[in-house]
């Protein structure tokens, strides 16, 4: 019938010819239906006809059996208004079903003219259909059967024919999708039928197939059915409901679950007709982005003119347009899901946005095709898994549970066809947009791809290399310039569950791989803007949280891809940033280890507890049938640390032992509240307030915002409640388990959040309590570890020793409850001379033995106990496992003298290379000789026969190279009784520092022995025969013993002469990287716990040449680190006190005078002397980034000139005088250089000058110079240049390249040592040629020499260049990881994640230095009449705000301070007056000790300084850089790295390679 039926009036039908005549049968139902005005038919009769019409009707077949003219009167009657618009519902009931009836029987001539079909349609849809929603209706099923007769006969169809049908269709529309949404739903609560739907569904799509076109309204009508799973929808009815006063019965608004049928309804008619609804939808959405398009467009071009305002009736209009696009683009995520066919000519307009000039257009636009490709509608995304990083027992990815959560069909992504191969050109042009030039869109981006890989394209799947390109997209993102594109990829991968990280981010790389999204992601850790890195760090931390079970299971996977994300996490701490560190510490406990992990079970009584283990009903959440919940929790532990690189494991246990510095000074501000007693104090008022704020000071400068802390910290004093004070010491007390620690924390939290008013804020106290809390170092711990430790329990042993060494060294008061334990467990498996003892036994023993220095009466002191440990000493297989032994027995033993007596005699009695346990023997002796001199004094002649002549001086190894040098991670057995052999004799004599006559006696010949070593490469035999492997780590161990020797106190400190000095520092240039390591390691330790003279700063600034890249950078960042805490130690001394002043400035000329004396500096005279002096300036630039700024530039400066008026007292040669000459006219035109950048960098004006006249007193150390002996030579010096013209001109090339970060071209030689060989040379001239051959291309570009006078007498300044302008984060999007943030970098311009090209930074800065010449010519033209004084500028301040990991780690160690301070000035100072007169030219007073007074000088400044020698003085001008020569100069070459990074060797050592 639809398409092809003819139909035609009644009264056309009777006028056709009849054709074969069959039998017709008439209609016998002959009653009158209609009536004349005043005389209508009763009710009750006119139903009884027509129902009688009805079934005779009903009962008549289709035409061809129903002869027409007899049905043509009823039907008049039944058109007539008196019963379509009867009153009674009945009625229009039976009639409708009587004229379906008839259209029926006379299909496909329907017996009722244009007129008549209207009104009959417009009742049916009017009256009839209506009643449907209400299936209680006493008519419903007279309704049911029109309804069902229009959609099997079709007849609805003719609806198409009448004149103008669109409202009466829009109504029919609207009127079936209201019936099945329920908005017209009976009192009673009943829904209509599923048959009832369908034939709803049927007509709509027979009026649709029949229509030629639609209206768009009606259009409207079926697409706004897909929106009533919108919850914004939703939320809008409900807020209608409530505000209407009309009750809703149903919580299906609040969150909808399941598809309405209005929604079905229409999904069914796009799907039947899909070629006719493609064209309505398609121009729907033509005309609504059409629209919007022109609107944004227009508002873009008007936005760019000057002047122009729209309307406010525009503004609404445009809004209106947006809203309209924002509401189409929501539409088309559904219409994907439902029916994507009918969008085929959609999408193409998709496309279009996404190249619009407008943003808000091309944001809808990625973010639809973003969640259309990944099956998203417009109910939104899927709740995100819930990741509980204390959730127990962990994931098992073999065994995966269920999920708990309610699936939401309407939530569920899914896409029914691959859009990116369906629409391949859109889907490219979305990818396209991760390089929009908006943020928005790149972080709407980046969102649309993490959820693309979230749902596998909507369940589609991808095809080959299409994921491997989001995953690309979105690493790149997590890098981006701006701020909320990276915080947005980082939000995305958030969602993520465990499974679908592993399955869908892992593959892409690990967190270690670099440019993977894990690795990105990890980067993130360091970001520069907290709100980035905050969530960078807790997605992390989630994620390892929940994969932690899986590593402790070994599964290598897992392990492989996230196991390092805590090394990741714990290395942001060397930042430096209180901000940073505050959240790594919420971090560790909310997240890597959770202080409720795993939950801890509720308090009950013991009756319902044993009730509940005798049912076996424990939770198993908890107590897991049993298991030991201290246990869980250390294998967590144990689980973390195990999967620590070194450098985490420093901050590991650095916050750990800031624990136990914390909870000290915790204890004492405790005492000052509750002296302070709320504020009412009787007696000494002031002296009570003033302890009270020395610890709230001293506790506010450990976290962020000072002010704000100490603010808090008073209002918990002045809540002075002793309940917070108890669970406070609760926190901190040692015999406190792991339980009460944790509810002491809960509970001091609530009472802090209920108090209302007046109480410290929880961003304070909760920091303060994780830090000062033993939440890792516990003693519920203590068991699983040592249980962990001897069983090797899931592979975490070496972590469980390495955990109970740290415990035993920092807290061992935490083994007070399991001392006896351990002790039995040693005694128990104590070894004899058949059987060894446990693998565990050295970190047992030492963990008990630590316990007995602090605690010595704690420890069992029965024979038994002691003679288990006299075995131990002596038959032992490490010698270590000997040593413990020793120091619990000197400990705790009652006799010591006769125990130590009995250990030497048997140790030393028949002592050889080749006796059983030998290596414990000379550990057993070395401990003795250490704890009991008096008893190794008597047998001194055979220990040291033992250790000389058995051991270091016979090699029982054949060397087969002897010019061999290589290093070996293990040591052979020879090697490491050498160690101990060299270890007992530097214990005799740390043993005998209080003898000072012994001490001398015996200390020559050791410290000689050590130098030897250490000066010979570790070759301590006449016959040099001594193995390879043996030589590099002797050389480590006698430097290790050396400095150990000098941190013991003054007396060893001076034993240690400049030549021994020099020799010593050189070990930081070791041919090998695993001796330079150690070595630095140990001395920076030293260094931090201030044990050592300031001078050993020195040595660490040879690393400038370090080929290794991370031991660089970590020396570089302790110096900065120990520069600032210096700083502000200094800041904190009272200016009366005579302490050390500047001490890494000063340090300065000791770095000169080594590098005077260093073996590597070149012959004077030779060909490649400028070559070779150049490198040195390195050194020079090295010690400038790690130590110098804006406040001690001038100072720096003024020592390098210090230098030039002494000459040296090293070795007293003119030629090493000569070498520090030229050294001091190297650093000072380094410095120049230097601080030209570093002003440059800190975006000062063009002629902003901040190298100034140093006023204060400066004294050089009198071991290393010496003054002058006339006035004649120090003049002679003064006046004399130094430096090589070739090596001045080049200098400030090198300055520029070694410092301009990310800079690819430049060939500098950071990572490689000063050291020289033929094949480095040869490379150096190569890399020479290639400079000449680069720089012939570009303009002519000459260098400021070092020193030049003026007529006048003065020097002239080199005119600073004009800031260069940088590109913003926004206009420069990069892919870069930021550098650590730091005051001496970032200055006042912003740091840009992207990386510069290094020709467009060569050209620029010779833009630059171009306009800088003319301005010094212009300069010069004026110089005869410039004054020789000028008025000038004081530097900005610019303190680098860089913390010191290592300090705060290691902790300050207040029994060597004293020692420390009286082993300070090993030299004493060269004082010569001229600091004295240095001092009177100034005419204010400097506000800080790090910054210059000024005395009106700018940069034609001349400063005068006096040398004294002989009674005279000569007067030298001290300036900055002036006129270039114009004579063309060589320049010297940027040597290039050698392939294969090897250090350089000395001329020492040339014949034996590297």
């Amino acid at each position: 019938m639809p398409g092809t039926r003819r139909r035609e009036s009644a009264s056309t039908a009777t006028e056709q010819g009849h054709g074969e005549a069959q039998p017709q049968s008439l209609l016998r139902f002959n009653e009158p239906l209609s009536w004349k005005a005043g005389k209508a038919i009763p009710v009750a009769e006119l139903l009884s006809r027509l129902q009688k019409l009805a079934k005779e009707l009903e009962s008549l077949e289709p035409e061809g059996e129903v002869d027409p003219k007899s049905v043509y009167k009823v039907a008049q009657e039944l058109a007539s208004p008196n019963l379509l618009a009867h009153k009674d519902r009945g009625v229009r009931a039976w009639t409708a079903c009587c004229v379906v009836d008839l259209l029926r029987i006379c299909v496909p001539h329907a017996p009722f003219r244009s007129a008549q079909l209207k009104d009959i349609f417009t009742t049916i849809v009017s009256f009839i259909i209506p009643q449907l929603a209400d299936p209680s209706n006493a008519y419903n099923a007279q309704h049911v059967y029109v309804l069902s007769s229009l959609s099997e006969v079709q007849s609805i169809a003719l609806i198409t024919d009448l004149e103008r049908p669109e409202q009466l269709i829009l109504s029919l529309f609207t009127t079936c999708f209201d019936i099945v949404s329920g908005s017209a739903k009976a009192s009673t609560g009943e829904e209509v039928s599923k048959g009832v739907e369908g034939h709803l569904t049927q007509i709509l799509v027979q009026v649709i197939d029949e229509c030629s076109s639609i209206s768009p309204e009606v259009t409207d009508v079926i697409i706004a059915q897909f929106m009533r799973v919108d919850p914004r929808t939703n939320e809008q009815d409900a807020a209608r409901k409530k505000n209407s006063g009309v009750p809703d019965g149903s919580q299906g608004n609040l969150l909808q679950k399941t598809y309405p049928r209005a929604y079905g309804m229409a999904k069914a008619i796009c799907g039947s007709v899909p070629e006719k609804m493609t064209t309505f939808i398609s121009q729907y959405f033509s005309n609504i982005i059409v629209d919007a398009s022109e609107s944004a467009q227009t508002n873009s071009h008007v936005g760019k003119g000057h002047g122009s305002r729209g309307s406010i009736s525009d503004a609404d209009d445009d809004g209106k347009d947006l809203k309209e696009l924002s509401k189409a683009h929501r539409l088309i995520r559904e219409l994907w899901r439902a029916c994507p066919d009918v969008l085929q000519h959609v999408i193409p307009q998709v496309e279009a946005e996404l190249s619009a000039e407008s943003a808000s257009l091309r944001l809808v636009a990625t973010e639809t095709l973003g969640d259309v490709t990944a099956g998203i509608g417009v109910a939104g995304c899927p709740p995100p898994v819930h990741i509980d990083p204390a959730a127990y027992p962990p994931v098992d990815r073999s065994n995966p549970t269920p999920s708990t959560l309610q699936t939401n069909l309407l939530q569920a992504p899914i896409s029914p066809k691959p859009f990116a191969q369906l629409h391949a050109s859109a889907y490219e042009s979305f990818l396209s947009r991760k390089l929009d030039r908006s943020p928005s869109v790149r972080a709407a981006w980046a969102t649309c791809a993490g959820r693309i890989l979230l749902t596998s394209a909507g369940g589609i799947g991808f095809a080959e290399g299409e994921d491997q390109k989001l995953k690309d997209g979105l690493a790149q993102l997590l890098a981006d310039a701006d701020e909320k594109v990276r915080l947005a990829a980082i939000k995305v991968i958030g969602v993520f569950g465990f499974m679908d990280v592993i399955d869908k981010l892992a593959t892409h790389g690990s967190v270690s791989t670099p440019g993977s999204v894990l690795a990105t992601l990890s980067d993130r850790v360091r970001d520069r803007k907290p709100s980035v890195r905050e969530e960078a760090m807790q997605v992390l931390g989630r994620i390892w949280a929940v994969a932690a079970g899986e590593i402790e299971n070994g599964s290598e996977e897992v392990t492989a891809m996230l196991g390092d994300v805590p090394s990741k996490l714990l290395d942001t701490y060397y930042v430096n940033e209180p901000e940073v560190h505050v959240l790594l510490d919420h971090i560790l406990f909310e997240y890597l280890l959770p202080l409720n992990y795993p939950p801890i079970k509720g308090k009950s009584s013991k009756s319902d507890s044993q009730k509940q283990a005798w049912k076996g009903k424990l939770d198993p959440l908890t107590e897991e049938n049993g298991a030991d919940v201290d246990l869980i929790r250390v294998r967590r532990i144990l689980t973390l640390l195990n999967g620590l690189d070194d450098r985490a494991k420093r901050v590991f246990f650095g916050m750990q032992n800031r624990q136990t510095q914390l909870s000290r000074v915790m204890v004492q501000y405790l005492k000052a509240c509750e002296n302070y007693n709320g504020g009412v104090v009787e007696k000494n008022e002031s002296e009570v307030q003033k302890e009270l704020s020395k610890w709230v000071e001293a506790i506010s400068k450990t976290l962020p915002e000072p002010a704000r802390v100490a603010a808090d910290l008073r209002k918990f004093a002045k809540m002075h409640d002793r309940r917070n004070y108890q669970l406070i010491r609760f926190c901190l007390n040692s015999e406190s388990d792991y339980r009460t620690v944790v509810k002491a924390i809960k509970e001091l939290t609530k009472r802090i959040q209920t108090r209302a008013t007046n109480s410290p804020s929880l961003d304070t106290m909760t920091p303060l309590l994780y830090r000062c809390s033993l939440l890792l170092y516990n003693r519920s711990h203590v068991p699983g570890i040592m249980r962990i430790s001897r069983s090797d329990e899931k592979g975490l042993a070496d972590a469980a020793h390495e955990m109970l060494k740290e415990i035993s060294t920092r807290t061992p008061e935490v083994l007070r409850t399991h001392v006896q334990e351990l002790c039995t467990d040693l005694e128990s498996t104590a070894p004899d001379d058949a059987n060894p003892e446990e693998p565990s036994a050295a970190d047992m023993l030492k963990a008990c033995a630590e316990f007995a220095r602090r605690f010595p009466a704690e420890v069992p002191r029965d024979r038994k106990f002691m003679v288990a440990m006299t075995d131990y000493a002596l038959f032992s297989r490490s010698p270590r496992a000997a040593k413990h032994a020793v120091s619990i027995i000197m400990a705790g033993a009652e006799k010591k003298e006769m125990y130590a007596k009995e250990l030497i005699q048997k140790a030393t009695t028949n002592c050889t290379h080749s006796s059983p346990h030998f290596l414990a023997r000379l550990a057993t002796i070395s401990q003795i000789n250490l704890l009991a001199p008096q008893a190794a004094d008597a047998e001194s002649d055979t220990i040291i026969r033992i250790t000389m002549q058995e051991t270091l001086l016979h090699n029982r190894q054949l060397a087969p190279d002897l010019d061999s040098y290589t290093w070996s991670a293990s040591q052979d057995e020879e090697t490491r009784a050498k160690e101990w052999a060299l270890k007992c004799l530097v214990n005799f004599l740390r043993s005998h520092l209080d003898d000072e006559s012994s001490f001398m006696e015996s200390a020559t010949p050791i410290y000689e022995m050590l130098t030897r070593l250490i000066e010979q490469e570790g070759e301590l035999s006449n016959l040099k025969d001594t193995p390879a492997s043996q030589k590099s780590y002797l050389r480590l161990t006698a430097s290790r013993f050396l400095l150990k020797l000098c941190s013991k106190g003054r007396a060893c400190e001076d034993l240690v002469t400049p030549h021994m000095f020099n020799a010593v520092g050189l070990v930081a240039q070791d041919r090998l990287p695993g001796v330079r390591a150690g070595f630095i390691r140990q001395l920076k330790k030293y260094l931090a716990l201030e044990r050592l003279n300031y001078r050993w700063y020195t040595v660490l600034f040879l690393t400038a040449f370090e080929p290794e890249r991370s031991l660089k950078n970590d020396t570089i960042a302790w110096l900065k680190s120990r520069g600032q805490a210096l700083a502000r130690k200094q800041q904190a001394q009272s200016l009366s006190k005579t302490g050390h002043q500047n001490i890494m400035e000063l340090l300065f000329a000791r770095l000169l005078s080594l590098l005077a004396h260093h073996p590597d500096f070149p012959e004077k005279g030779s060909e490649t002397f400028d070559s070779e002096f150049v490198d040195f300036a390195q050194y020079i630039i090295f010690y400038l980034t790690a130590v110098g700024n804006e406040d001690n530039l001038s100072l720096i400066f003024h020592v390098a000139q210090r230098v030039k008026q002494t000459q040296d007292a090293v070795t007293g040669t003119p030629e090493a005088s000569e070498r520090l000459y030229v050294l001091s006219d190297l650093a000072q035109a380094t410095i120049r250089h230097y601080a030209d950048f570093l002003s440059h960098q800190k975006g000062h004006s063009a002629n902003a000058n901040i190298l100034q006249t140093w006023p204060g007193k400066l004294r050089l150390p009198l071991g290393l110079f010496a003054a002058l002996p006339n006035h004649d030579v120090a003049q002679k010096i003064a006046d004399r240049n130094y430096l090589p013209e070739e090596v001045a001109e080049d200098l400030e090339r090198i300055v520029k390249a070694t410092l301009k970060p990310n800079k690819p071209s430049t060939s500098l030689k950071h990572h490689e040592k000063k050291r020289k060989s033929e094949t480095q040379e040869a490379a150096a001239d190569d890399s020479e040629e290639e400079d000449e051959s680069k720089r012939a291309k570009k303009a002519k570009k000459t260098s400021l020499p070092v020193r030049k006078a003026s007529k006048s007498g003065t020097w002239k300044t080199k005119t600073p260049r004009p800031n260069k302008k940088r590109k913003s984060d926004d206009d420069v999007p990069s892919s870069e990881q930021p550098a650590r943030k730091s005051s001496r970098k970032s200055g006042a311009q912003a740091t840009s994640y992207a990386e510069g090209d290094s020709e467009d930074d060569d050209k620029e800065m010779e833009r630059w230095e171009k306009l800088a010449e003319e301005k010094a010519e212009k300069a010069r033209a004026k110089e005869a009449e410039e004054e020789s004084e000028g008025k000038g500028e004081d530097a900005g301040r610019g303190v680098d705000e860089e913390g010191e990991p290592e300090a705060q780690m290691n902790g300050h160690n207040h029994d060597s301070e004293k020692e420390n301070d009286e082993s300070k000035d090993v030299d004493d100072d060269v004082n010569d007056g001229t600091d004295e007169d240095d001092a009177k030219s100034s005419r204010e007073v400097s506000p800080s000790p790090l910054r210059p007074q000024l005395n009106g000088s700018s940069s034609k400044t001349r400063s005068t300084t006096r040398v004294s020698g002989e009674g005279k003085s000569v007067t030298i001008s001290n300036t900055t850089v002036g006129k270039p020569t114009q004579a063309k100069k060589k320049a010297l070459p940027l040597k290039k790295i050698p392939p294969n990074g090897n250090l350089r060797v000395t001329r020492r050592t040339k014949a034996a390679g590297t």
